[in-house]
């Protein structure tokens, strides 16, 4: 898998159907080789992650609300990397575990919503981004945002409804790449993937959409999740704000 000027090829299980037709599905699929190109020509706005990939700190976000014109901001909440949550049934709508962290996952991207607004965000776009794009708590969201929910095939998957117009994309209860040992749920985007690559190095849920964004020449200003995922952030852009919210030991948190 390459990103940069090279095609990019992805690798995917039949059944993973979630996000987008871009990707073949059941064999290996190649991404239009001009949508990935558009990553290096914002080479000179952000910092070199270690997978050779640029990923966007291009001028401030905070830079459009100090004009007033506040900013437009993009929020993709997951589950596995929220306080707490260690095992597969606190992640599953059907087990009796799940409500709980449901109700953390929630309770994150609200947090998530008043840093923003706090930082001079004026718009505000959440994607439940987690299984069945279902999980948020609807009645405790504030009424200030557009929620998006369920899957539609997008090609930008977790990041879906994305485009030029935001300023920047938070991140918030992700998770480290598929064959970690830093979160018992580790995984990236399949289940059924022991582990997905990008220019030779292992890439996360992060990486991959952090990419996409770049690709549309939106930041990504802030990235909350296991301890793992944040040493990976820092290393791909030290510019990126972290919070780590648990550290994983094996298959305990």
């Amino acid at each position: 898998v390459v990103a940069g000027e090279t095609p990019v090829a992805v690798l995917f299980p039949l059944e993973h159907r979630r996000c987008g037709a871009d990707f073949v599905i059941g064999g290996i699929g190649i991404v239009e080789e001009r949508r990935f190109a558009r990553i290096k020509r914002y080479s000179s706005a952000g910092g070199i992650n270690s997978h050779g990939c640029h990923l966007l700190s291009n001028s401030h976000p905070q830079a459009r609300a100090a004009k007033g014109g506040g900013m437009k901001v993009f929020i993709s909440v997951d589950i596995e990397g929220c306080a707490g949550i260690t095992h597969w049934d606190e992640a599953s709508k059907t087990h009796a575990d799940y409500p709980e962290f449901r109700e953390q996952m929630t309770r994150e991207a609200i947090a998530a919503i008043e840093g923003a607004e706090s930082a001079g965000g004026k718009e505000f776009w959440v994607k439940d981004a987690h299984s069945s794009g279902r999980n948020l708590i609807t009645s405790m969201l504030p009424e200030n945002i557009r929620l998006v929910r369920s899957w539609a095939g997008h090609p930008l998957c977790m990041v879906q409804e994305l485009d030029e117009s935001f300023d920047a994309v938070m991140m918030i209860g992700y998770h480290s790449a598929a064959g970690s040992e830093a979160n018992s749920l580790a995984h990236t985007l399949s289940l059924d993937a022991a582990e997905i690559r990008i220019n030779g190095k292992p890439a996360s849920e992060f990486t991959v959409h952090a990419l996409a964004s770049s690709m549309l020449g939106v930041p990504t200003v802030f990235v909350s999740g296991d301890k793992g995922l944040m040493d990976d952030v820092e290393a791909a852009n030290p510019h990126i704000g972290r919070c780590a919210l648990k550290e994983g030991r094996g298959q305990s948190t």
